[in-house]
C-alpha cells in the first residue's frame, strides 16, 4: 500500500514538472530567435544554450544552440581581428 502511494504520488510529480520544463524551454527558444533577429548573439547563444539544456534530446533546439554557438564564435573572432587592425595611439 505505502509502495503504491509513493508510485502514484510520484507519477503526479512528473506529470506536473514534465509540461513545465517544456514551457521553460519554449520561452528560452523564443527569447532566443528574438535576441538572433536583433543580431544579438550572445543572448541568443544563452536563450539557446538554456533550452537544449532543459531538452537535450530535441532536434530543433541543438541545431539552434549549435548554429548560434558558430554565429557567436565568429563575431568575437571579427571583434578582435577589428580591435587588432586598429592604430594604438
Amino acid at each position: 500500500m505505502r509502495l503504491l502511494r509513493f508510485l502514484m504520488i510520484a507519477a503526479l510529480l512528473a506529470a506536473f514538472t514534465v509540461p513545465a520544463n517544456a514551457d521553460q524551454a519554449r520561452s528560452a527558444y523564443k527569447r532566443g530567435v528574438q535576441a538572433e533577429k536583433y543580431n544579438k548573439y550572445d543572448e541568443a547563444y544563452e536563450a539557446f544554450k538554456e533550452a537544449q539544456q532543459q531538452k537535450p534530446r530535441d532536434p530543433e533546439y541543438l541545431a539552434a544552440y549549435t548554429r548560434m554557438r558558430f554565429y557567436a564564435a565568429a563575431e568575437h573572432v571579427r571583434a578582435g581581428q577589428a580591435l587588432r587592425r586598429r592604430p594604438i595611439f
